[in-house]
């Protein structure tokens, strides 16, 4: 495998059948060989074709997941207990799926997940680090086209961990 292709989705507690049938097809009409998931509400991906789905639903009943194409193999799997981030070593790096607390009431979640939580992932990581997925913040005005909503402890953690 060359090339492989990377994709990330908040699926809002998906559950319908209609609609993972709706993302399966998502899946092979992009070719995509990993999707990180955020807002897995249930443990229904598991019947995808042709694929494998590691969760991680926290104990707010909401999570992550990592759907991966057969023969890709994933290993030393990291989670939280939240359920808002999980990691996999691919190969000779790490790809970290995130999902971060959102919402102006949820500010202070938002940096503990940042400066406590994320690290824990991120200590078991090389220096090959993929991280993606719904950050609900930005780091610069120019990622938003609304209000600014940055955060202090996310600019620090990428910055200390020399990302």
């Amino acid at each position: 495998m060359a090339s492989i292709r990377i994709a990330t989705l908040n699926i809002n507690g998906l559950t319908s059948p209609t609609r993972i049938s709706m993302l399966e097809n998502f899946l092979r009409a992009w070719d995509i060989d990993i999707l990180l998931d955020q807002e897995v509400t249930k443990q229904v991906l598991h019947d995808l074709r042709g694929y494998s789905t590691l969760y991680n639903i926290g104990t707010n009943g909401r999570g992550t997941a990592i759907i991966a194409r057969e023969g890709i193999t994933l290993e030393n799997l990291t989670r939280i207990h939240s359920g808002r981030a999980i990691a996999a070593k691919f190969k000779d790096g790490w790809i970290i799926n995130v999902y971060a607390p959102s919402g102006t009431a949820r500010r202070q979640d938002r940096e503990i997940f940042y400066s406590c939580e994320l690290p824990h992932v991120l200590t078991q990581a090389s220096r090959n680090v993929l991280m993606a997925g719904d950050f609900n913040c930005t780091l610069e005005q120019g990622d938003s086209t609304g209000a600014l909503n940055h955060r202090r402890a996310l600019t620090e953690l990428l910055r200390g961990m020399e990302l």
